[in-house]
């Protein structure tokens, strides 16, 4: 009986790393091309008649100017990254307003996701985001983004910190972007919540997968 009961644990033993493996949600790979074929976002506030809100830096209506926010930028240096992967480096361009119809590349690793975005005219903006919680620094033409990433089940989450330099003054938005990708692999969607002045506002973008 003795016997019995040592073989018994013996297995239960050896079968603990496999049940562990089989108990933890597999991370999804997002590496692809991707098309935006919705967009579902806040009004401004003001409306048709008033200025923008921050936030994307969409023009506002006929009655006034858009508000500030990440619209495209001025030309920067263009230098490269540091070593861990960063865009070190200010940009050329700003990434533009998420458009439908607007391509994004991507390229994930075991520890990093690296994001191509149109920015007009050829130009392209990249941005590489640590996968182990670490801090990751990212720079465009007008605004330096400290970003942390990690996994949340199948969720990959980015808490980022953009500090936006303007002839207004320099001042910083937070956001918190959530990316989840369909059963098939087909369809991502990243959904982002922005801290502005008027409350937090979420937006949320659907991509298709595309051989483009």
């Amino acid at each position: 009986m003795a016997q019995r009961v040592f073989v018994f644990l013996i297995a239960v033993v050896l079968a603990l790393p496999a049940l562990a493996r089989a108990q933890t949600p597999k991370h999804p790979d997002f590496t692809g091309s991707w098309k935006i074929t919705n967009i579902d976002m806040p009004e401004p506030a003001g409306g048709g008649n008033g200025g923008g809100d921050r936030g994307y830096g969409g023009r506002g209506g006929s009655g006034g100017r858009g508000g500030r926010g990440f619209g495209r930028g001025r030309r920067g240096n263009g230098n490269g990254g540091d070593a861990n992967g960063d865009n070190g480096g200010r940009a050329d361009r700003e990434p533009q307003r998420p458009a439908v119809g607007q391509i994004v590349h991507i390229r994930q690793t075991d520890n990093r996701l690296i994001v191509t975005e149109d920015a007009g005219q050829g130009a392209a903006v990249m941005n590489s985001y640590s996968l182990d919680g670490k801090e990751s620094t990212n720079r465009t033409a007008q605004a330096s983004m400290k970003s942390k990433t990690k996994w949340e089940g199948v969720a990959l989450v980015t808490d980022v910190t953009r500090s936006m330099e303007t002839p207004r003054g320099n001042f910083d938005v937070k956001s918190r972007e959530v990316r989840s990708l369909s059963e098939d692999g087909n369809t991502m969607t990243v959904l982002t919540t922005l801290d502005t002045p008027r409350g937090k506002q979420t937006t949320t973008v659907t991509y298709s997968k595309t051989t483009d």
